[in-house]
């Protein structure tokens, strides 16, 4: 049980990864750009968990107005009950706004970060990370600094079946973010 519940933890915007398998996840985003009230969407997700503890995953999140895709490798490291997973990520995100005086956004950008997961009982599993990066390319913007913070916390609600909660924020240059999300994933090991 605490296996499946690591995977709703390991992504940043909903359940992604799968303990030693594949996973498919689905979850509700609400999208908050620069001091605009927010943006409901959609997040769709996948990841998988190797023998080797190799973290593979990768997510879209659609929204009014928002796009983002993502994809991220890393390596989960056990510390007793704790455990920590660096990563390397790639992200495009495209912002629109319908007011043509707003600034837009489409960037594509690299980061690396690390998130610590952290069991609290045997159902339930806590996740906390960050990253930093820069922006590889951008379209009409400025190129700069990428950070992100993000929390989650995943529920194991059915066997094979997580729920979680989660928050995160990300800068990216001329755009800040807050993303909260509620989702489900499923994890076929």
């Amino acid at each position: 049980m605490k296996k499946q519940i690591i995977v709703a933890v390991i992504a940043s915007l909903a359940p992604l990864a799968a303990f030693a398998g594949p996973s498919l996840g689905i979850g509700y985003s609400n999208v908050g750009l620069s001091g605009h009230a927010g943006r409901p969407g959609v997040t769709l997700a996948a990841g998988n968990l190797y023998s080797n503890n190799v973290v593979a995953s990768g997510s879209a999140t659609a929204a009014r107005g928002f796009y983002s895709m993502n994809a991220s490798i890393g390596k989960l490291i056990p510390a007793g009950d704790v455990s920590f997973v660096p990563y390397l990520g790639m992200d495009f995100l495209n912002v629109n706004y319908s007011q043509p005086q707003l600034p837009s956004a489409t960037d594509f950008y690299a980061l690396a970060g690390v998130d610590m997961n952290v069991p609290v009982g045997s159902k339930v599993m806590l996740q906390v990370g960050g990253g930093y990066g820069h922006t590889i390319e951008t379209f009409g913007g400025n190129g700069g600094a990428v950070y992100q913070g993000k929390a989650e916390i995943g529920f194991e609600i059915a066997p094979r079946v997580t729920a979680n909660i989660n928050v995160r924020y990300l800068r990216v240059p001329g755009q800040s973010m807050t993303t909260e999300g509620a989702g489900l994933s499923y994890h076929f090991s």
